[in-house]
């Protein structure tokens, strides 16, 4: 954003300006937090999840639920995140594919 260009009236828009900054400073936290997520996730998946639950009885019905449910959750956000990853390098070489085709034809 340049700060010195005006808009019609000739004045800068100092809206756009900070609401571009909290929109950016936003999307860096939910990256942030995502990143500290999927590192607990894998610190919880390599460890054992049950030393992480204090007072469960692994001989229990419902404490082994919970823990079965946990285990699902994991790895099922492992999966979404995954092929989100995949499905976004799909998309980057369909992109670099269309433009070295565009290239190619100059």
């Amino acid at each position: 954003y340049r700060i010195d260009a005006s808009t019609r009236t000739g004045k800068p828009n100092a809206f756009s300006y900070f609401t571009q900054i909290a929109y950016f400073a936003f999307i860096r936290r939910i990256v942030k937090e995502k990143k500290q997520a999927d590192i607990k996730f894998k610190f919880m998946e390599q460890a054992n999840i049950e030393e992480f639950v204090s007072a469960i009885d692994l001989n229990s019905p419902i404490d082994q639920s919970f823990l079965d449910t946990l285990r699902e959750k994991i790895s099922r956000i492992q999966d979404t995140d995954k092929a989100v990853k995949d499905f976004a390098k799909e998309e980057k070489e369909k992109k670099k594919k269309g433009l070295e085709l565009l290239m190619a034809h100059a």
